[in-house]
């Protein structure tokens, strides 16, 4: 074996490079031979007494497959008094810059991976050389950022949703970013994931997904509702027939969403009263019975539960900030006893059907899919930066992220390191 090796010379993995290199190759040919022809096609079957030939001028595309350089005419548009490359117009070329499919590859890298740096790395890695730098890839986001807080911002302003839906869940939740070269040093995110309910994700299948999820997140809004329920405004058509039911901790900011629309109620997230039962009750025998109360939907039986515990905690000094706890805890609970009931026992109480509703608590892992990508790897951001970021993984996350992306493939300037160093250099 080890003779056939050497006779051969060569690995599969040189094998497999090199065919690919050669396809790029091939590629970039191929396809200035095809603009070629159609720059001719174009000469022959322009208007004639409106373009004159002028010149004939080199252009460049930056793609998956490498760049492409070409040769097509430079026209006078003698009716409008300006100069055109035709082959450019017709295709929707715009030269010197990234196609469409290389800007969705770099923003495929850059949301997922852990930093713009290593998402060059990795396309670098993929097509055996650097396809784009660090800095374009971090322009690109920027720029995706800015376009689709734009599209959105211009929906919000209009709110002007048609969808009719009996139910609509909202669950919301915030996380912390640390910020560079701000006064504050760390900025809270605050997050709705909106949702029609459930689906299975494949018949048969005891898992479930969300349908028509959506995601909103403000950083710097003053009034973060007003934004938010503008968001899910611009999406249904929301009157006092539809119910709102928001899902979130015990946060100020999360209650209030409910004087936003016309009917909603509000549910303390399940899966975090019960965390905080076993944190505050953990070897007490008080545990089992204020779990089991909570399942039941017995507000009573609870807050009989947590007094019980708390008289076996009083005078153990240890145990003073374990009690402080509890009495907020109980305080919430007697101060709002409807929301620690489950959202699906108060909607079969007003009428609706509830067999096909699950429950609440999705919020948390939507989060952690943002914060892992914004926080866990140990990133500190711009106010525009982590705005940019949050744009494109709302986007990405919602299977839409290679739509806009065909909009910003616009980097060309700053794929010249030399105008790079210039431009720091002037700053």
């Amino acid at each position: 074996m080890q003779e056939l090796r050497q006779t051969l010379g060569i690995s599969f993995k040189d094998l497999e490079l090199g065919v690919f290199q050669k396809m790029q190759e091939t590629f970039c040919e191929v396809i200035c031979q095809v603009l070629a022809e159609l720059d001719e096609a174009i000469f022959e079957n322009r208007e004639k007494g409106r373009y004159e030939v002028k010149d004939i001028r080199s252009g460049c595309v930056a793609t998956l497959m490498g760049d492409v350089r070409y040769r097509r005419r430079y026209y006078l548009d003698k009716e409008k008094g300006k100069y055109v490359c035709l082959l450019d117009e017709a295709l929707g070329i715009e030269v010197g810059r990234v196609s469409p499919g290389l800007a969705l590859a770099a923003a495929m890298q850059a949301v997922l991976g852990p930093s713009y740096r290593a998402a060059k790395e990795s396309l670098k890695r993929l097509y055996g050389h650097q396809v784009v730098s660090h800095e374009a890839i971090r322009q690109l986001i920027l720029r995706l950022g800015e376009l689709i807080d734009k599209e959105e911002e211009e929906k919000r302003e209009k709110a002007q949703g048609t969808k009719k839906v009996p139910v609509l869940f909202v669950e919301a939740d915030g996380y912390w970013c640390s910020m560079q070269r701000e006064r504050k040093k760390s900025r809270e995110t605050k997050m709705v994931v909106s949702h029609e309910g459930w689906r299975a994700r494949a018949p048969g299948s005891n898992e479930y997904e969300l349908l028509n999820k959506t995601h909103y997140l403000d950083l710097d809004s003053k009034d973060f509702w007003e934004e938010a329920s503008r968001h899910l405004c611009s999406r249904y058509d929301i009157d006092e027939n539809v119910m709102v039911v928001i899902n979130g901790d015990r946060a100020s900011w999360i209650r209030a969403g409910v004087d936003y629309f016309p009917k909603a109620i509000y549910q303390v997230d399940r899966f975090h009263v019960k965390r905080d039962l076993r944190r505050l009750l953990c070897e007490t025998g008080e545990l089992g019975v204020c779990l089991g109360a909570f399942d039941r939907n017995d507000i009573d039986a609870l807050l009989r539960g947590l007094a019980g515990a708390r008289r076996k905690m009083e005078g153990n000094i240890d145990d003073l900030a374990r009690l402080a706890a509890i009495d907020d805890l109980a305080g919430s609970i007697k101060k709002m006893p409807e929301a620690y009931i489950d959202y699906r026992v108060r909607l079969k109480g007003l009428g609706y059907d509830t067999n096909e509703m699950r429950g609440m608590g999705s919020a948390e892992s939507n989060v952690d899919k943002f914060s892992n990508r914004l926080k866990k790897r140990g990133q500190s951001w711009g106010v525009a930066g982590l705005k940019a970021m949050t744009c494109s993984l709302i986007k990405y996350f919602e299977g839409k992220l290679d739509r806009y992306s065909q909009h910003v493939s616009r980097v060309h300037e700053l794929l010249d390191s030399t105008k790079i160093t210039k431009k720091a250099s002037a700053v």
